[in-house]
């Protein structure tokens, strides 16, 4: 199973959304060690393509994270870190309610279709 990465960074599937246009991306990522990598180059893709800037990132309490890697990309990007309460599935609802929505649909799209689970990456991709 794949690590998913988004732009309102979540793991075992990581996602990420800007609250001001609601544009969302996802990443998989094997393992979630690649978030600080995965992390660095969405920034750069968010400056690139659409001219703006992350000024605040808020994530759960994991320590893919809260680590020094990203702490130290952070204040050089000045950008301001947040996290949610502890065990507080509610206050990430917007990232989990995407991450339940995706999976239903994937889901439906696989069992559809008769493909096994193997497969499920690239049913979310093309989503």
């Amino acid at each position: 199973m794949f690590n998913l990465f988004t732009s309102q960074f979540a793991t075992k599937k990581d996602h990420g959304k800007d609250n001001y246009s609601g544009h969302i991306s996802v990443y998989f990522l094997p393992s979630k060690s690649e978030v600080g990598d995965t992390f660095k180059k969405y920034v750069a893709y968010m400056q690139n393509q659409f001219e703006c800037n992350i000024r605040q990132f808020k994530s759960d309490r994991g320590t893919e994270y809260l680590n020094n890697e990203i702490q130290q990309f952070l204040d050089s990007k000045g950008i301001i870190q947040g996290t949610t309460s502890g065990y507080d599935s509610q206050a990430n609802g917007i990232c989990e309610r995407f991450n339940r929505t995706l999976q239903s649909l994937v889901r439906a799209n696989l069992l559809n279709d008769g493909l096994s689970n193997k497969f499920w990456h690239y049913a979310a991709k093309y989503e």
